[in-house]
Formats: structure tokens, sequence, C-alpha cells
């Protein structure tokens, strides 16, 4: 097993030992409106109709989804809505890991060999490690797991975040195979990128940073190529965000 695959499962395994103990908390605040009284997730068929107006999650139709998953798995048992607000918040901090170490490792593969790297260029899995350990475990970040309605916020950053690790990952796809060319990759990674923004968008409306996010850091921390495929990248998640709130609408 890879170091980058031990540290991942160790900062999973943070998450779980850290918010454990909210799985017993009741509802409380808007999710009486999200969930308790949302007639709209009672059932599959349902789940994508459009909520009442002025609830936290009407326009919103991934995580009225998601809520009707939960009701369909425990009815109104708070544990499991917020065992899966826990594993969307370990999801964050997982892509976060991912992204801050690629994000580095460019930054170092765009560098003149003869010129000495920084240090921390050189430490790029451990730095991304503690990185994501202190914002998951954060008190600041403890709402996703304490609170249901915070789902809302917390299902849109991880489309985010998993929109710009998708964006980083077409810049230098690996695996690439006789079978399969790095291009094939690259739109393979690009397509997934649209696709993340779009369901983004249709979990919260500040989704709509994700071109000017994707634009900015590819463009500033890779080679010109990078900067092209950052601009074509921020074009093509404006199209996913449009098609969101048509989704939304």
């Amino acid at each position: 097993m890879s170091r980058p695959t031990q540290l991942g499962a160790l900062l999973a395994l943070a998450g779980v030992l850290t918010f454990s103990n909210s799985l017993s908390n009741p509802f409380v605040y808007d999710d009486a409106a999200s969930v308790v009284n949302n007639a709209t997730i009672r059932q599959w068929q349902t789940a994508l109709a459009p909520p009442p107006r002025d609830t936290p999650v009407s326009g919103r139709p991934v995580v009225n989804l998601s809520f009707a998953a939960n009701y369909a798995a425990g009815a109104l048992d708070p544990r499991g809505y917020h065992a899966v607000n826990i594993a969307i918040h370990i999801a964050c901090a997982l892509l976060l890991f991912a992204i801050v170490r690629r994000t580095l490792d460019l930054i170092r593969s765009n560098q003149s060999a003869h010129t000495p790297h920084p240090t921390y260029l050189t430490h790029s899995i451990s730095i991304a490690f503690f990185s994501a350990l202190v914002w998951m475990v954060h008190p600041l970040d403890s709402e996703p797991a304490d609170y249901v309605t915070a789902r809302t916020e917390s299902l849109m950053a991880m489309f985010l975040l998993l929109t710009l690790y998708c964006g980083l990952r077409a810049l230098h796809p690996t695996r690439a195979t006789r079978m399969t060319r790095a291009a094939d990759l690259t739109y393979a990674w690009e397509a997934m990128a649209v696709a993340a923004c779009a369901l983004g968008m249709a979990c919260k409306e500040t989704m709509a940073v994700a071109p000017v996010l994707v634009a900015g850091t590819i463009g500033r921390s890779c080679s010109r190529r990078g900067q092209r495929l950052g601009a074509r990248g921020a074009g093509c998640t404006q199209a996913s965000s449009r098609r969101g709130w048509c989704l939304r609408g």
C-alpha cells in the first residue's frame, strides 16, 4: 500500500473518530423543513419534485434526492442522516488532500531541473495530509456533521473540490496505454469535471465560483498547456453551471 493511500486511510479514520459522537444528535433548526416536514422525500417519485419555496432544499434537487435516500434507508432516524454528512465531510478532506498534493507536484514538475526546489515542494504528501487533517477536524468545520441541513453546503463543496481535482488530473493523465491514449484520458477527466460542476450547481448556488476557481488554480500553478486547459475547463464548467441552473429551475 502506497504512502498516500495509507495517509488517506488515516485521514478517513480521524474523521470517523472525531465526528462519530454526532450520530445521536437530533434534528435541529432548519432540519424540520428540510427533512421532518418535507413530504417530497417520502417517495422516490417525488424526490426530484420542487420542494416548497423558502425551504433550505428549494431549488437544490441533488440534496433533496440524498435526503430521500436517507428516508428510504431509515425513515426519520437522524443517525443515518448524520452518517452521510460525516462521509461527505471526509470525502471533502480526501479531495483536499489529493488537490494540494497534486498542485505542489505540478508546480515542481514545471520548474527547471537545474533549479533547486523549495523545501515545501519536496514534501508535498506531508503538507497535503496535514492541510487536509487540520481543515477536517477544525471546530469551525463541525457544522456539516452536527447539522443535517448543512449538507447543502458540504455536498456542494464536495462537487466543487471534485471539479477542481478532475481539472488537475486532466493536465497529466496517468496510466495511458496503447488502447487508451493520453488525449482520451484528458477528455475523460474534463467530462467528469463538467459533470461534477453540474451536480454541484444542483446543490447550492455558491457553486457558481467553480469556473473562476478552475481557471485560477490550474492557470497559475501550471505551464502554458495548463493555462490553456484551465481556460478551456473554465468554459466547460461555465456551460455545466448553466445546465445546473436549468436543473434547479
